[in-house]
Formats: structure tokens, sequence, C-alpha cells
């Protein structure tokens, strides 16, 4: 079992990554933080905290939760050496990390995450690949002390399933906002949209969500498509998107098969 790990980096995935380990009882030996004011989170864990490379010491396991186009400098800091060592991306392929140790991989944790807001990693599933089986093996072993969903991916499965999370989550969180700003902007409460929103995405867990489309978009109703971008008038970004989302439903749902 893996029990010495350094994380390299201060954003929310190292945070919560650090976090987990820290309730299992596998305290990080070390985290680097370059930027000194993102250190806080990290020392109420009571983890060591290093600010220099030359202070990154020798490790099992370094886990590099760092942006996609940071990962090789990051990777370049470390120790030489034959350790593990892995990226946290969903989109970026492990072999990115081959000349920096012959024990290279993947530890993608699918979710959105942020500082303030608790996760359960039991219930996120979490995606590994390694350059070989031994490396494999020892992350696997170690996801399943994270998560109850560990699944051995390829590159090009994990691209497919972050471009997917790109839209369940980045997409929709911006209509979620441009709902938020119209409303807001007319003293109305964006709560209102709650329960609805709920009850969509609990739909599209269950069924297909293609099957539960709903909207005027999805019965072709001109008329209220017509009225609803009048309200959009002075709002052209956003008009565009509703033009866009409209024609794309309609064509789906109302073009005849050819």
């Amino acid at each position: 079992m893996i029990k010495n790990i350094t994380i390299i980096g201060a954003g929310n995935v190292a945070f919560h990554l650090c976090k987990a380990f820290v309730e299992l009882g596998i305290e990080p030996k070390q985290v680097f933080v370059r930027n000194r004011s993102k250190s806080l989170p990290f020392a109420k864990m009571g983890v060591e905290l290093v600010h220099n490379a030359a202070e990154i010491g020798n490790s099992e396991l370094f886990i590099l939760a760092v942006n996609d186009d940071s990962i090789a400098d990051a990777a370049a800091l470390l120790p030489a050496g034959d350790a593990l060592v892995v990226h946290t991306s969903g989109s970026m392929p492990c072999e990115m990390l081959k000349d920096f140790s012959p024990n290279y991989g993947v530890f993608y944790p699918l979710q959105t995450f942020s500082l303030e807001r608790e996760v359960d990693f039991k219930v996120i599933p979490l995606f590994i690949e390694g350059a070989n089986p031994a490396t494999e093996n020892k992350l696997k072993e170690l996801a399943d002390l994270l998560s109850d969903s560990v699944i051995v991916s390829t590159n090009l499965d994990r691209r497919l399933l972050h471009l997917g999370a790109v839209y369940v989550s980045n997409f929709s969180n911006a209509l979620f906002g441009i709902a938020h700003q119209i409303l807001e902007e007319n003293a109305l409460s964006f709560q209102h949209l709650v329960p609805l929103m709920r009850e969509t995405v609990e739909k599209a867990i269950v069924k297909n969500p293609l099957a539960v489309q709903t909207g005027p978009a999805r019965r072709n109703d001109k008329e209220t498509i017509a009225a609803q971008l009048n309200l959009l008038k002075n709002r052209p970004e956003e008009k565009e998107i509703y033009e866009m989302l409209t024609n794309y439903i309609i064509n789906k749902y109302h073009t005849p098969k050819k």
C-alpha cells in the first residue's frame, strides 16, 4: 500500500484529495504550494507545506494536481527517480509523464470541486491508468480506499467523459448563470427555479435525457419562442444562445428522418 504521498498543487482538486487522504489516516508527506496565499486551507489540516521546489523530498507517489498546461512544468520540479508520478487531468494522456519516471499514470476524480463545498469521495468515479501493471495495481489499491467506483481507463475514455462533464456541468452552470442574472435584474428569486432544476437532473439520471425533453422548442411552439426572443432583444449574447439551443432542439425532434 502506498503510504508516502506528495501532492503538487494548491487548487480545488489538490485540496479535496489532501483532505480525503487525511481523513483516511494517510497524511500526505508534503504539499507543494508555490503561492503562499493559498496555504491556509492546507495548514488547517496540519500537513507539511513546502513553497520552494528545492524543498520537495522523495516520495512513493507524486500527485500533480495542477492545471493541464502546468503538468509538465510541475513534473520537472520533482526529484529524479522511479517514484510513481500521476496527474489528475481528464483530458491529458499519461504518456506525457514518461520522461519524468518509468512509473507514471493518471488519477482522475470525475467531479467539480470547490473549496467551500464538502464532497463524498466514496461516490465520485475515480479513473486510473498506469504505465505498467505494477503501477496500475498500486494506483487501484489506493483509489479503492477513496472511492467505491474505481475504473481502469484509457485516455480516449477520459477525454470523452471530460467532454460529457463539460456539457452537464460547465455548460449547464453557465445557463443557470444566465437565468440567475435575468431574474435577479428583475427582482425575481432564482430559488423559484430550484425545484425545476432538481427535477430536470433527476429525470435525466433515471431516463434517457433525449426521451424526456420538454419545453417550447420540443413542442416547436413558435409563438412562445418568438415572445421569449423578444424578452432577450437587449441581451444579444443570451439571445444568440437561446436561438442556437432552440434550433438544435427543433432540428433534433422535428426534422424528418432520412
